[in-house]
């Protein structure tokens, strides 16, 4: 019992520490997949929007398409301000319902 009290003591004054540690390094893996995530845009007329993410992680290229049912613009764009936080936001015209992964190629000469 006091073998677990003590470890319990040192976990409480390791928290803070281990925390700050934590919460740097999700920042530090937002910012990596920001920085390798496209999304694109395809802005339908009659309401239903398709929306392209296009990224890479660990040498592997990853697409997938979603459909987006917005009654207006003002709606698409919130959203797509939201999905900023994990992308670049371009607009394109895209095919729906699609998804892919492809693994990178190397060539070592």
């Amino acid at each position: 019992m006091l073998k677990w009290i003590k470890k319990l003591k040192t976990i409480v004054a390791r928290y803070d520490n281990d925390f700050s540690k934590e919460h740097a390094r999700i920042m530090e893996l937002e910012k990596l997949i920001r920085e390798r995530t496209n999304i694109a845009v395809d802005v339908g007329v009659a309401g239903t929007s398709h929306v392209i993410v296009v990224g890479r992680y660990r040498n592997v290229d990853y697409v997938q398409t979603y459909a987006l049912n917005t009654p207006d613009l003002a709606t698409l764009i919130e959203q797509l301000q939201q999905m900023e936080r994990y992308g670049v936001v371009r607009r394109v015209d895209a095919p729906p319902q699609f998804r892919a992964v492809f693994e990178r190629v190397r060539h070592e000469f």
